[in-house]
């Protein structure tokens, strides 16, 4: 055996194989993650509207509001899915913790300030709610993942406009909520249009792209067989949208134009 030979054998002994991940993470896997979590933050959200409107519910002023619930889930939150965010990996209890801090904000917020400034906040939360609601069995769908950037914004925004509409023709058929609560009617109107829906009609393109944005992280993710713990981060990385887009968007905007 020559010594080229001899090189050749030892250079392959001493080439460890390349481990495969044997339970990858998939987008179906990812979104069943991002639904659960989802759930969650519902209940939580109901949780906050609870806690905020107990003394209104007491005394029948719909000014007497609590703030606590909001202040607590809005610090414990951003602090959370902030922490997580940076970090490597996930713990399932923490991200269910975080999104349950999320909802009791979402919940909390949207009813002070329907009591204190009405029609504004609470448009803008069912229109951020109702764009995820549109993108998860949409993101289920293989059609829909066949299609570009821009498409895939445009129907998801179309069906956000279209679950929204939905919440608001069902708090109009609600006799012991207020009349002007849907559609924003409560609020400070422009041009004969209310502000709250005004702000939620901007609110759905803008959510939508980052949506957008997040399956596309979603799908590399998968293409790269990463564990399957990585399913968790997606849903956290989706659910932190609604306090984080607004930030994620001017980024991505900002880039797609350096490029």
């Amino acid at each position: 055996m020559t010594s080229v030979d001899s090189m050749s054998m030892s250079r392959t002994s001493n080439t460890a194989p390349i481990p495969e991940i044997s339970n990858p993470v998939t987008v179906a896997r990812a979104l069943w993650v991002t639904l659960l979590l989802f759930v969650i933050l519902h209940i939580a959200a109901i949780a906050g509207i609870l806690w905020t409107a107990a003394p209104a519910s007491a005394t029948g002023d719909p000014h007497d509001v609590r703030v606590l619930p909001w202040i607590v889930g809005l610090g414990v939150g951003i602090g959370v899915i902030g922490l997580l965010r940076r970090g490597s990996s996930i713990r399932p209890s923490l991200a269910v913790f975080a999104v349950a801090a999320e909802g009791l904000f979402l919940g909390g917020i949207a009813t002070y300030f329907e009591g204190v400034l009405p029609g504004i906040v609470l448009q803008i939360v069912f229109a951020l709610l109702s764009v995820v609601a549109a993108f998860l069995p949409l993101a289920a769908s293989k059609r829909f993942r066949r299609l570009r950037q821009g498409p895939r914004v445009l129907l998801l925004a179309v069906t956000g406009y279209l679950v929204f509409a939905v919440h608001n023709l069902t708090l109009m058929g609600m006799d012991f909520i207020p009349e002007q609560t849907a559609w924003g009617q409560g609020s400070v109107s422009v041009l004969g249009v209310p502000v709250g829906l005004v702000l939620a009609v901007l609110v759905v393109p803008s959510i939508a792209y980052a949506l957008a944005r997040a399956l596309e992280r979603t799908e590399e993710v998968a293409r790269d067989k990463a564990p399957s713990t990585r399913a968790w981060r997606s849903g956290l990385d989706i659910m932190g949208l609604i306090f984080w887009h607004p930030i994620d968007t001017s980024q991505a905007l900002s880039r797609s134009r350096n490029h």
